[in-house]
């Protein structure tokens, strides 16, 4: 695989995975009285409903405010850029874009690695 169809195949995974998600925004869940909620709880869509619908997985608090920073909408930003660079890498030799190739590919065999790699 050339690093361009690398790139481009992280930010299909990515659309893929992005078409699947809950709609933003994504928060930390909290009691309706906005204290923190059920340790670890994240909120998924709609937060201005007066009965959130947690995702039932546990983590730390730092992990659901991590995974509620992540939200789609980060997802579909960082689709764009690997789509960019996989385009860009079509038209223009490699070795004048080795450095920004480099992060690129990074981040796309970040996403390509299968689970538990």
């Amino acid at each position: 695989m050339t690093p361009a169809e690398e790139i481009q195949a992280a930010a299909d995974k990515l659309n893929g995975l992005l078409a699947a998600t809950t709609d933003t925004p994504w928060s930390r869940w909290t009691d309706l009285d906005g204290k923190p909620g059920w340790h670890g709880m994240l909120l998924l869509g709609n937060t201005d409903r007066e009965d959130p619908n947690p995702v039932a997985q546990m983590y730390t608090g730092e992990d659901a405010d991590y995974v509620a920073a992540m939200d789609p909408l980060v997802g579909l930003a960082l689709a764009c850029w690997l789509e960019f660079e996989a385009g860009l890498l079509e038209r223009a030799p490699q070795v004048q874009l080795q450095p920004r190739i480099d992060h690129a590919l990074a981040v796309a065999r970040a996403i390509n690695q299968e689970a538990g790699q």
